[in-house]
């Protein structure tokens, strides 16, 4: 383990860690610790170790053995009061700093797949965690009471690398089907995914200030992606599974789509959130337009009317037969 001086290049300090390799490091929250995971080989076969650090001076403040596979990354909770591991023995395990208690298991040992963990990541406020599997489902534990929230599902292939946004209202994955999957936290949905590389995606980054995506391929591409992409229009009394009406107004502020019986929806294309429902036509509409300067919505169907709707009181301002 290495600490360097950013500024000059000069070597800090450099320990031994111990183990086979070095798998991850991860510094704490308040800077103070590094947190370091391998494995070793025994007699009795491989065992995974993890230890602590002091980040000011590399003395060795705290490790331990744990499970008979390699534990490959590490990391922190954002508020600094716990340490998590992810192996390839199929579980993530989480020690409170400040406990000798051993520590909690989270396991995917109901699963027939292999389900060996390659990355892990916490919500910002500590309380849950979601691990990247090779079994290509995700899951998201709640760290207090160590029972599992969600699963998700949607890669069609192993998940390497998992990420939260800096709000922890979203959730990233991604993996060897060279998607990146965005997922709504509070409920595990899916809002959209983002597709370019042309190979497995092996890790990603999020930028806390932001929420723009990077992340890496064995394609050979380094790339960043728009964190905010998809937008869920999740008004449920807004919306109609036959839409085939989806105009935007020319500045792009608001789009509109059919909404439940005969109605339309008017909808803020900046952030999905319902300006208006209200009556549109008698059946499923078959297309719509805004007015030039936005004031109007002309929509039509299956029957011989266009009409013309005040979009700010839905008000009908025409028929045209």
């Amino acid at each position: 383990i290495c600490c360097w001086n950013i500024v000059t290049g000069d070597s800090l300090w450099a320990v031994q860690g111990g183990g086979q390799g070095l798998a991850d490091i991860d510094v704490s929250p308040d800077g103070k610790q590094v947190a370091y995971s391998s494995w070793m080989r025994s007699d009795s076969g491989v065992v995974g170790i993890v230890s602590r650090w002091d980040a000011a001076t590399g003395q060795k403040l705290w490790s331990t053995e744990f499970g008979p596979k390699p534990i490959v990354v590490c990391r922190f909770s954002p508020d600094g009061t716990r340490l998590a591991v992810g192996t390839w023995g199929w579980r993530v395990a989480v020690w409170t700093l400040e406990s000798s208690a051993p520590p909690m298991e989270l396991d995917f040992d109901d699963v027939a797949a292999y389900s060996a963990i390659d990355d892990i990541a916490w919500s910002p406020d500590s309380k849950r965690i979601i691990s990247a599997t090779k079994n290509g489902t995700p899951r998201v534990w709640d760290v207090e009471s160590g029972k599992r929230v969600f699963e998700l599902r949607g890669h069609s292939r192993p998940v390497t690398s998992v990420g939260c946004s800096p709000d922890g209202s979203r959730f990233y994955s991604a993996g060897d089907d060279g998607a990146i999957l965005i997922w709504d936290a509070a409920t595990g949905l899916r809002i959209t995914a983002l597709y370019g590389h042309t190979n497995e995606v092996r890790s990603l980054a999020i930028r806390p200030s932001d929420s723009r995506i990077a992340t890496y391929s064995t394609d050979g591409t380094l790339r960043v992606w728009g964190g905010e992409y998809g937008s869920q229009f999740s008004h449920a009394a807004a919306r109609n599974q036959y839409n085939y009406a989806l105009p935007m107004n020319a500045d792009g502020s608001m789009l509109a789509s059919a909404g439940p019986e005969g109605t339309i929806s008017v909808w803020d294309a900046n952030d999905g959130s319902l300006k208006r429902n209200f009556p549109a036509l008698d059946g499923l509409l078959n297309d719509a337009a805004f007015s030039p300067d936005g004031k109007f919505l002309g929509v039509v169907n299956w029957d011989s009317t266009v009409r013309i709707l005040d979009i700010e009181s839905g008000a009908i301002a025409h028929d045209l037969q």
